[in-house]
């Protein structure tokens, strides 16, 4: 009887090794398949850092303004992720002295630009339809 037992036992063993080596395994693979994730991430990232471009944002809304006969100010990165209006080089705050259409300029152009990138470098990228709907307003002659 105890030959039967040390048989199942030797052999229950012997599986039980096996499994833990299939284990160590299946773990190391796992880790290098995580290790890959992480890497192709980091390369994500990198690659969205160049699409979220705040220059070429106020450059595309300046040249609007001046597409539009707008010239008397301008938009002017201010910190990080914040713009600001100028006049000449003057750096006191202009946006109470604008009209209501240059508000609304200044406001459909960064929608544009809104539109056409993104805020945040982890923001995925994706397609977008845009509906503008403008029934009799000051922009009507744009």
């Amino acid at each position: 009887m105890r030959w039967e037992y040390d048989n199942t036992i030797n052999s229950l063993n012997a599986e039980t090794k096996k499994s833990n080596q299939k284990i160590k395994s299946l773990t190391s693979k796992v880790q290098d398949f995580k290790d890959e994730i992480s890497k192709q991430n980091d390369e994500i990232v990198k690659q969205q850092k160049k699409t979220v471009n705040i220059e070429e944002a106020i450059s595309n809304i300046n040249n609007g303004l001046i597409d539009l006969g707008i010239e008397d100010f301008k938009i002017k990165h201010h910190s990080e992720n914040l713009y600001k209006l100028v006049r000449g080089e003057s750096d006191e705050n202009i946006f109470e002295s604008l009209s209501e259409g240059e508000k609304m300029v200044i406001s459909f152009l960064y929608f544009l630009e809104q539109c056409r990138g993104k805020r945040d470098v982890s923001e995925a990228a994706k397609k977008k339809i845009i509906v503008i709907d403008d029934p009799i307003s000051s922009l009507s002659h744009i």
